[in-house]
């Protein structure tokens, strides 16, 4: 079973700051498989970076006007060029009031 990390270092305030967590986390054996972050975190570029190289599996929220993609367009910007297609919505599990869309 893998284990959560999010409440280790939850009040690590720099973005980048993040990937001593995740660093931490895998020299102490804490198994995982993807990592989840708010949009403070998500803008952090050399975290995505760190990610990427480790072949850990991300989701990060990021702001509205945060650039992003190939042409460096803001997320808002590309959502709204990309197809109704390229959305998947998922449930993130049951909440306390039933099941979270």
């Amino acid at each position: 079973m893998l284990g959560r990390i999010d409440a280790i270092d939850a009040d690590i305030a720099a973005p980048d700051a993040r990937i001593d967590a995740e660093v931490r986390a895998l020299e102490a054996g804490v198994p995982f498989a993807w990592v989840v972050v708010d949009e403070v975190y998500g803008q952090g570029t050399a975290l995505r970076g760190w990610l990427e190289v480790g072949s850990i599996a991300y989701v990060m929220a990021v702001p509205r006007l945060f650039r992003c993609g190939l042409c460096q367009q803001n997320a808002r910007t590309l959502a709204a060029i990309l197809p109704r297609e390229a959305f998947v919505t998922r449930s993130t599990g049951p909440g306390a009031y039933g099941r979270r869309e």
